[in-house]
Formats: C-alpha cells, sequence, structure tokens
C-alpha cells in the first residue's frame, strides 16, 4: 500500500506540475502585458504589420493599461472570494505592471523611445516603414509605385550610372 500511495503522490504531482507549466505558458504568451512576452509578440506583430514606432508604443501602452486594470479587477474579486494567494500574487504583477506601464509612457513623451528595452533594438529603429499592401488603398499604391520609379531615376548621376547605394544585406539590422 506504500508503494501504490507513493505512485498516487508522483502521479498527482506529475500531473499539477504539468498543469501549471500550461498555465504559466498561456498567461506569458497570450497576456499583453510587458514585460511578459504576449506584449513583445503584439508590438513585434504591430511593427511588422507598418504601423510606426510610436504609434506601437502608444497602442502597447494603452493595451497595457486595460489589461492593468483587468488584472487589478480580477485580483480583488479572487482576494474577495477566498482565493487569498492568488489575489496577492495578482496584485503584486499589476503594480509591476502599472510600474512598466509608466516607464514606457515616460519614453514616449520624452523622446527616449529609442532607448526603451522594448523599442529601442536596431531591428525596429532601422525599419522599412512602408505600410504593408493591405493598408495601402489603390490611389496610395500608384503614388508609392511613382515614388519608387522616381527615386530610382535620381539614384543615376549625370553620366547616367547607377550609383552604388548600400543594400539590405550591407547593413545589419538584425534582432538577433
Amino acid at each position: 500500500t506504500v508503494i501504490s500511495s507513493l505512485q498516487g503522490f508522483f502521479s498527482t504531482l506529475f500531473e499539477q506540475a504539468c498543469l501549471i507549466n500550461i498555465l504559466l505558458f498561456w498567461f506569458n504568451v497570450f497576456l499583453p502585458a510587458y514585460p511578459l512576452d504576449g506584449s513583445r509578440l503584439m508590438t513585434s506583430s504591430l511593427l511588422l504589420m507598418g504601423v510606426a514606432l510610436n504609434k506601437a508604443a502608444l497602442l502597447t501602452w494603452f493595451v497595457l493599461i486595460l489589461v492593468s486594470i483587468a488584472l487589478f479587477a480580477w485580483s480583488i474579486v479572487s482576494f474577495v472570494d477566498g482565493v487569498g494567494i492568488t489575489g496577492i500574487l495578482c496584485i503584486l504583477i499589476v503594480f509591476f505592471v502599472w510600474s512598466e506601464c509608466y516607464r514606457l509612457y515616460s519614453s514616449i513623451v520624452g523622446g527616449r523611445l529609442r532607448e526603451h528595452p522594448l523599442f529601442g533594438r536596431d531591428c525596429y529603429i532601422y525599419r522599412d516603414v512602408r505600410p504593408s499592401m493591405f493598408q495601402l488603398s489603390t490611389a496610395a499604391r500608384r503614388l508609392d509605385a511613382a515614388a519608387d520609379r522616381n527615386s530610382s531615376e535620381e539614384e543615376q548621376d549625370q553620366s547616367g550610372n547607377m550609383t552604388m547605394a548600400p543594400t539590405e544585406t550591407d547593413i545589419d539590422h538584425s534582432c538577433g
């Protein structure tokens, strides 16, 4: 009976360990609260869709505010309902998110966004900020194509030869 009780204990322990890992994964990846990975994924997605750096920072800040208010309300309700330690831990997470939210807001207002750990990466700063084709109207696509033609004509010098402009492969803007 001792062996069967130990087997039951380790089985329950393994179940609970798997469950807590799955919950932590969901909390970390799908909650867009900086410094969790969910906010990094959201910010990178916004920037990949062509949103300007300042606008992406403001959207991230706004989502941080909404998420922290929702977490705060949930922590108060869970603390009052008697869950106890979950509510207290959630309140600590909310205060940490609020401090990061204030830090991001200060970076936006102070013009120091490039110094922020989330937005100061070279691949975000030195990227092509053209919106994707899904965001451009037909008229905007025509203007964009005309601007590309004009800029390629301006790159020719007076002798008709193309000037050697640095290409994307010459410049390292990796986020690795």
